[in-house]
């Protein structure tokens, strides 16, 4: 997931993730110059932080269609 994705999910302005990913300890690895996260971590971390993400439908997966199958 990219910072996008995780603001997204959070709900939260993308620079509040970047301004506190390091503080949040939120699950990110630097890939080259960009910040990436797993799903799976990103829940493992909402867990452990009693994080409740106000998103009701989950993150798009990188190289997911943008369209369900047979809506074109």
């Amino acid at each position: 997931m990219t910072v996008d994705d995780v603001a997204d999910y959070l709900n939260k302005p993308r620079s509040w993730v970047y301004g506190n990913w390091r503080d949040e300890q939120i699950p990110f690895r630097k890939v080259g110059q960009s910040l990436r996260c797993r799903p799976a971590d990103l829940e493992k971390w909402l867990d452990r932080n009693n994080w409740t993400a106000t998103r009701t439908t989950p993150p798009r997966q990188p190289g997911a269609f943008l369209f369900p199958e047979g809506a074109t």
